[in-house]
C-alpha cells in the first residue's frame, strides 16, 4: 500500500539517525580512551575472569557512565552466562547499600527485578526501590509498566508510577510516564481515570505517539465512549496501516451503519490527512565501510526508497 512506503522510509531514516549517532559517540569514545579498559574486560572469554575483574572494576571506577555499564556486563555475565543467580542477588544486595550512582541504582534494580517471579519477592523489591536512595525515574516506570502488562500488583505498580512521574525531568518521560498510570487504570478496570491520564499523555506530546493514542482509544471505547475512540483510532490510521485500527474502525462503521460510499470517502479523507501530515526527510550524510561518504537529498516530488542491505 502506499502508506507503507512512507512508513518504511521513515523507518529507515530513523535507523540511519540513530546509527549515526551511535557510531560518531563510539568514534569519540575510542579516540578520548572511554571504555577502553571495560572494552578490554568484557572481551575476557574466561567468565570467572570476566566478573572478577569487573567487580573490581565496579569497586574502582567512579560514578557515571562506565559504571553503570560495567553492572550491566557484570549481571549479563552471572545471570545469563553462568546462571549464578544467587550469587549477582547478593552481590546487588550489597551494592545497593553502597552505590548512590541513581542510574546505577536502575540498573542494579532492573537486573534484581528480572530475576524476580513472584509477587511477594517483586513487591519487596518495589519497596526497597521506593524507600531506598533514589534511582533514575526510568527504572520506576520500567517496573510498573511491566506489572500493569502482567496485571500484577497493580497498586504497587501505582506507587512506581508516581515515583517516576515525580522524577521526570523531560517532556516526552513525563508523557510515557503519565500514560502507563492510565494504562494501569485500565486494567484496573477504572476506565475513566484511565481516559482522563491517557487524555493528559497525549495533551504533552509534541508529535502523535501511536501506542499512546492506542491506549486511550481502547480505554474509550471500554469507558462508553465511542465517539473519542473512533475520533483517537482515525488520528492513529492517519500515522500508518494499522491493523488493529483499522479492524476497530471497520465494526464502528459498521455499528453507524456506514454505506460502501462512505467508507470510501472515510479512507479518500484518511489518506489526504496523511499526505497533509507527511513530511520531507532532511538530507544526511552517511560514513561508507569501503571508504568516503554517502549523501542523500530527498527529492520534492517523490517517494525515495533506501536499501542500504542490498549488494553493491
Amino acid at each position: 500500500m502506499r502508506s507503507g512506503l512512507w512508513i518504511l522510509i521513515v523507518v529507515i531514516i530513523a535507523g540511519l539517525v540513530v546509527g549515526t549517532l551511535l557510531k560518531q559517540r563510539l568514534e569519540k569514545m575510542e579516540m578520548s580512551g572511554e571504555f577502553s579498559k571495560l572494552q578490554e574486560i568484557t572481551q575476557i572469554e574466561d567468565p570467572q575472569v570476566k566478573i572478577s575483574r569487573l567487580k573490581q572494576f565496579i569497586a574502582e571506577e567512579p560514578p557515571g557512565r562506565e559504571r553503570q555499564y560495567a553492572y550491566r556486563a557484570l549481571a549479563s555475565e552471572m545471570i545469563q552466562t553462568v546462571k549464578d543467580t544467587s550469587g549477582f542477588e547478593n552481590f546487588a544486595q550489597t551494592a545497593l547499600d553502597k552505590e548512590d550512582d541513581p542510574s546505577s541504582l536502575a540498573m542494579i534494580y532492573y537486573w534484581l527485578y528480572k530475576i524476580r517471579s513472584d509477587s511477594s519477592s517483586v513487591r519487596k523489591l518495589a519497596g526497597s526501590l521506593l524507600e531506598g536512595k533514589e534511582a533514575a525515574s526510568w527504572i520506576y516506570n520500567y517496573i510498573s509498566w511491566d506489572l500493569a502488562e502482567k496485571s500484577q500488583d497493580l497498586d504497587i505498580a501505582l506507587d512506581l508510577c508516581d515515583r517516576a512521574i515525580e522524577l521526570a525531568t523531560e517532556r516526552m518521560d513525563s508523557a510515557s510516564y503519565i500514560d502507563t498510570k492510565g494504562w494501569i487504570f485500565f486494567r484496573q478496570g477504572n476506565y475513566d481515570e484511565a481516559v482522563k491520564y491517557l487524555e493528559t499523555a497525549v495533551s504533552l506530546l509534541e508529535e502523535p505517539e501511536e501506542e499512546i493514542l492506542r491506549h486511550l482509544a481502547y480505554a474509550s471505547l471500554a469507558a462508553g465512549d465511542g465517539d473519542k475512540a473512533f475520533k483517537t483510532f482515525k488520528s492513529i490510521l492517519i500515522l500508518g496501516e494499522y491493523d488493529y485500527a483499522r479492524s476497530a474502525l471497520d465494526s464502528l462503521m459498521t455499528a453507524r451503519g456506514y454505506t460502501p460510499q462512505q467508507r470510501k470517502q472515510f479512507d479518500e479523507a484518511i489518506w489526504k490527512e496523511r499526505m497533509a501530515s507527511a513530511r520531507f526527510a532532511d538530507a544526511f550524510t552517511l560514513p561508507m565501510l569501503s571508504g568516503g561518504n554517502y549523501e542523500f537529498k530527498p527529492p520534492l516530488d517523490e517517494v525515495t526508497v533506501i536499501n542500504f542491505t542490498a549488494p553493491g
